[in-house]
């Protein structure tokens, strides 16, 4: 018996209902993958811009660190990082100070400079001295200010100065009325500073060997 002709339509319009699903999921998919493809393809170019960007920034620092002005430049660096120290030599004058500082604070103070190292500071002469300061409040000495306000004004006075310190450790003993004693321990920035990096890029002199 042969199908009647609604059947045969109905069987047309479904394959052709199939086809029209089929097509707008491909449509879907090929739009999905164009997106992704757009996307990665902005993503390149701002990766490629900034890679342009940095590379031209460093030939800029290249081309100021290879100038004329290199050698007054490393010189201003060396002299700044210089103030920043305190020299082998004036070591004793710098624990010395230390003392002289507690006098109009009505406080003892006892400096004593430790073994120095160095580690990895040894490239750049460079090397820490630890100092352990004992401070005391001296006994029947009469003074303005209680004996925790000028330790605390003692310790600010210290990270006010120019020389790299560092407190890396205060122990505060009290009794009845006010501080007994103190004890801290500084850590000293100590050596002659030079810049390691002026002496790779300088020229050669005349007559040097290769």
């Amino acid at each position: 018996m042969r199908p009647s002709r609604i059947t045969l339509f109905r069987r047309q319009h479904g394959r052709r209902i199939l086809v029209a699903l089929a097509l707008v999921v491909s449509l879907g998919l090929l739009s999905y993958s164009i997106t992704r493809l757009l996307g990665a393809q902005r993503e390149a170019t701002l990766v490629n811009g900034n890679i342009q960007r940095l590379t031209r920034e460093i030939e800029q620092m290249d081309r100021e660190l290879n100038s004329t002005n290199a050698p007054q430049t490393f010189e201003a660096l060396r002299q700044e990082e210089q103030s920043l120290l305190v020299t082998s030599a004036g070591l004793a004058d710098w624990t010395e100070q230390l003392r002289q500082q507690g006098v109009p604070l009505v406080l003892d103070v006892n400096a004593q400079a430790g073994s120095p190292f160095a580690g990895a500071l040894a490239e750049r002469g460079l090397k820490i001295v630890p100092v352990t300061v004992d401070l005391t409040p001296p006994k029947g000495i009469l003074a303005v200010k209680p004996p925790y306000q000028r330790l605390l004004q003692y310790l600010h006075n210290l990270t006010q100065q120019t020389s790299r310190v560092d407190l890396v450790e205060l122990n505060v003993s009290a009794e009845t009325g006010g501080i007994d004693r103190a004890s801290a321990v500084l850590h000293v920035w100590v050596g002659e500073a030079a810049p390691t990096v002026a002496a790779v890029n300088s020229p050669p002199t005349e007559g040097a060997k290769p």
